[in-house]
């Protein structure tokens, strides 16, 4: 997850935007899991103590690393 710069400035503690995203369920992609967190910002923003406008500014990238078995 990454927030932009000028949102971090508005964000008291970057930490706290940790705290609502939780650890993924298994069997459910991490990626999947904070976007179902971020689907609701207001609950969001309460739960991290951060403003609805930093919240908002949070994006979530995944990526895939393939490994072969030869």
């Amino acid at each position: 997850a990454i927030l932009d710069s000028n949102s971090r400035k508005i964000v008291s503690s970057p930490a706290q935007i940790g705290d609502p995203l939780a650890d993924a369920v298994e069997g459910t992609p991490i990626a999947k899991t904070w976007m179902a967190a971020l689907s609701d910002l207001t609950t969001f923003a309460q739960t991290g103590g951060i403003p609805k406008a930093a919240a908002g500014q949070i994006r979530i990238y995944q990526r895939c690393f393939y490994l072969n078995s030869k």
